[in-house]
């Protein structure tokens, strides 16, 4: 059933791109008799395709509405997942409230999903614990819920879910519900990168950047390199930038080349910052004068083919 699911799945994908096939609107009539005949997630399917529409099929929330509770009583983790999201939040349509807002039912739905080892849910519970209304609670209540928290987020993270790796890398920063550890706080907000939550490099840059300060150059370049090539560009750019300043002491001047080579690459393609194609070429000449091998070879390759735009751009540093 696992991979007829999948392939109705593709098949549907294809027909929104593409339009209604034939064969697109069988798979669709396949899916819908799976719903109908109590496939828990298929009817979770179904009802996300319900709540916008799609091609000859109109929207229809309150059907979409009752296939997810359906889907979520029959224990679909998804499913489960998303009601808890719609009682913490409400689901309006139209004007019509169809879900009134609900504390204690979007925690039992998330966290019975949670219980079914759902990423997702366990990161929604965590979020909803930890930014809960405390007027009321005494300090052993709001403890419990924090302690929840960890405990949900630590599993989601060791799931390799990124929002939960970047929660719990806040309250590693802050010291809240566990030790306070900057170090585990920056592992956490690479994890969250590398697994594709970009929201995770600001707060990388706001907890590291004194740090990174004060690191040695060779170091810096070492980091920014690998930042700028991966998951965090602009920490990247901010590390090579503090590898590259020649007035620190001491500096070394290999080091300080291949910074301004990988500056000049960031400029160039607009990797980590805006592109800035003549500011590119400025940071290639510079390294280039520097010895830097990789930037010789850029340099040479311009100087060949615009030779009073090289002068111009040599001149100015």
């Amino acid at each position: 059933m696992k991979k007829l699911l999948i392939l109705i799945g593709a098949l549907l994908g294809i027909l929104i791109v593409r339009g209604a096939s034939p064969e697109a609107r069988r798979a669709f009539r396949i899916f819908e008799q799976r719903a109908e005949q109590g496939d828990s997630e298929a009817r979770y399917r179904l009802a996300t395709i319900l709540e916008t529409g799609w091609d000859s099929v109109p929207h229809d929330s309150v059907r979409a509405l009752s296939l997810i509770r359906s889907s979520a009583a029959a224990g679909f983790p998804p499913a489960m997942n998303y009601l808890g999201y719609l009682y913490d939040k409400g689901y309006t349509v139209n004007g019509r409230s169809l879900i009134a807002v609900n504390r204690d039912s979007s925690i039992y739905w998330l966290k019975n999903a949670a219980d079914l080892n759902d990423p997702r849910a366990m990161s929604n519970l965590a979020y909803i614990l930890l930014n809960a209304d405390t007027v009321g609670k005494n300090s052993d209540e709001i403890g419990k819920d924090r302690s929840m928290a960890v405990m949900y987020l630590t599993r989601a993270a060791d799931a390799e879910a990124p929002t939960a790796m970047s929660m719990l890398g806040d309250l590693y920063r802050d010291g809240r519900g566990v030790p306070r550890d900057t170090a585990k706080a920056a592992e956490l907000y690479e994890k969250a990168l590398s697994g594709g939550l970009g929201d995770a490099e600001p707060r990388l840059i706001t907890l590291m950047i004194s740090r990174w300060d004060r690191m040695p150059q060779a170091e810096q370049l070492r980091l920014g390199e690998r930042y700028l090539t991966t998951y965090a560009p602009a920490a990247g750019v901010l590390l090579l930038e503090r590898a590259a300043d020649d007035t620190r002491i001491p500096c070394d001047t290999p080091q300080m080349a291949r910074a301004l080579y990988w500056l000049g690459e960031a400029a160039s393609r607009g990797v980590g910052m805006p592109v800035n194609s003549r500011l590119g070429m400025r940071r290639y000449i510079r390294a280039a004068e520097l010895g830097d091998s990789d930037a010789i070879r850029v340099a040479d390759d311009f100087r060949g083919l615009y030779p009073d735009d090289y002068k111009a751009l040599r001149d100015s540093l």
